[in-house]
């Protein structure tokens, strides 16, 4: 999301030299370049191919399995992770193409807990970011404003803690999900901000433990700014009763959040602050789903946006698998509906959650929240976008608070490269900056190969020159 630029790519070889140029020849494209032969043929001399992996494998071995894999699917998929890879690649494996390096920073103001960041500049680091402030048992909204590089060191005063203001309501707690800012949404005025979250009052009509959506806008410091309750009333049924409105993130436009109501928990809305019209987002039918991010594309007078948050067939929490889905609020249409597991390892992830989204130059960064067995954790992933608009595979990274005492890492939000969440250790819990220290080089795009050509290929240059590389 940042525009003051994307930190260097960095080449990560996994023990093998040089991965970095996975085909080479001219164009180092997904095929091999002006050196490739016609379809069925050899690779030309010269030609680098599958060149940074390990020559001590057993390709024969390896060569089986991809094989076999074909065999029993029909694609070639695992000859495109040893591409993608530069490395033979294990049935089970996850993708770990490139990891990032993250160094990590705890937040050191006590009792915040960052739950959204937007920049607020087009050529420096100045963002603005949400937060709850916990002190003792009241949990209020918040916001800090200023730079990302000084968010961790940045004192108390830097933080406004704000309490919502409506009519005839006595507010009990808030808490701020994310912002946006006049960098993205110029109807803002300048020095305004826009933050979505929820709160709860004593007279609320469902009782007062229940959560009602809110949008402030004005200064980070709330003088002068105004507050809009919103519940999602219309997207209930008869019989039924809304209980919980939680506005997730904001951008041009448009609200995401989730509801529950008194007979079913697990719905996303999106609501449309211009038009007041509220959407029922399921686009996949599922059984439950969230809503935790959005992005608008294409600038701020677009209609297209990409939500990501979390589905599941099989419970009402919307955590098996994330997903992302493109929307048009111009014409209310849902496309390219994609789901997304940990690692790339459904069987292995038992929970894939994204909670954060953030535009790059070629498509997405998302962070998020996995359940491995016994492991539970966080993650920074990438996501491209094909030539058709459709989503690639994510590329995925560990983020993992360093320190034996920690138990408990999470991941609520992300800016560019960087991470923002909360971590727990020794029972307490802390909010980080986790910036990357190197990033992953963009991966080849495995849709537009031809991989049953690139497989003959293979075997051709095996019966040229008994190699399985040249």
């Amino acid at each position: 999301m940042a525009r003051f630029g994307r930190l260097p790519y960095a080449s990560h070889g996994h023990g093998t030299a040089g991965s970095d140029a996975i085909l080479a020849g001219p164009g180092d494209d997904t095929t091999a370049g002006d050196n490739a032969p016609p379809h069925g043929g050899p690779l030309a001399p010269g030609t680098a191919f599958l060149h940074s992996a390990p020559r001590d494998a057993d390709w024969d071995a390896l060569a089986a399995k991809v094989t076999a894999y074909h065999d029993q699917t029909g694609d070639w998929g695992l000859l495109d992770k040893w591409l993608r890879h530069g490395r033979p690649y294990h049935p089970g494996d996850g993708d770990h193409h490139g990891r990032a390096d993250f160094a990590y920073e705890t937040v050191t103001v006590p009792g915040i807990v960052v739950t959204g960041v937007r920049s607020d500049s087009a050529t420096t680091d100045a963002v603005v970011v949400t937060a709850s402030d916990v002190t003792g048992s009241i949990t209020s909204a918040a916001l800090y404003q200023g730079s990302l590089q000084d968010l961790a060191s940045a004192p108390a005063s830097q933080w406004n803690v704000l309490t919502p203001v409506f009519p005839g309501q006595t507010v009990t707690s808030s808490t701020f999900y994310g912002p946006n800012t006049p960098s993205f949404d110029p109807s803002l005025g300048a020095g305004e901000v826009r933050a979505v979250g929820s709160y709860k009052y004593a007279e609320g009509p469902s009782g007062p433990n229940d959560d009602h959506g809110m949008i402030y806008q004005g200064p980070v410091n709330g003088v002068g700014g105004s507050w809009t309750q919103i519940d999602a009333t219309s997207l209930i049924g008869k019989g039924d009763t809304l209980l919980n409105t939680i506005a997730h993130s904001t951008m041009g436009d448009l609200v995401v959040g989730n509801y529950d109501t008194s007979l079913s928990t697990g719905h996303a809305f999106i609501f449309d602050m211009t038009t007041g019209q509220w959407t029922d987002l399921n686009p996949a039918g599922s059984l439950s789903v969230t809503a935790y991010g959005i992005w608008q594309n294409d600038g701020s007078t677009s209609t297209s946006y990409t939500i990501a948050g979390g589905y599941s067939d099989l419970n009402r929490l919307g955590l098996d698998a994330g997903y992302l889905v493109d929307y048009d609020s111009g014409t209310h249409a849902f496309s390219h509906f994609t789901t997304f597991q940990f690692d790339n390892r459904p069987l292995a992830a038992l929970i894939s959650h994204f909670d954060g989204i953030t535009g790059t130059a070629d498509g997405y960064n998302l962070t998020g929240d996995f359940v491995r067995g016994a492991t539970a954790g966080a993650f920074f992933a990438q996501v491209e976008r094909r030539a058709d608009d459709s989503f690639a595979g994510a590329h995925w990274t560990e983020v993992a608070y360093p320190g034996a005492a920690v138990t408990f890492t999470s991941g609520n939000t992300v800016i560019d490269d960087t991470v923002l969440g909360i971590y727990v250790a020794d029972g307490a819990t802390h909010s980080f900056v986790a910036s990357a220290t190197s990033s992953p080089p963009p991966s080849h795009d495995s849709a537009a190969t031809d991989w049953d050509a690139l497989a003959a290929q293979v075997l051709a240059n095996l019966s040229v020159t008994g190699q399985w590389f040249a």
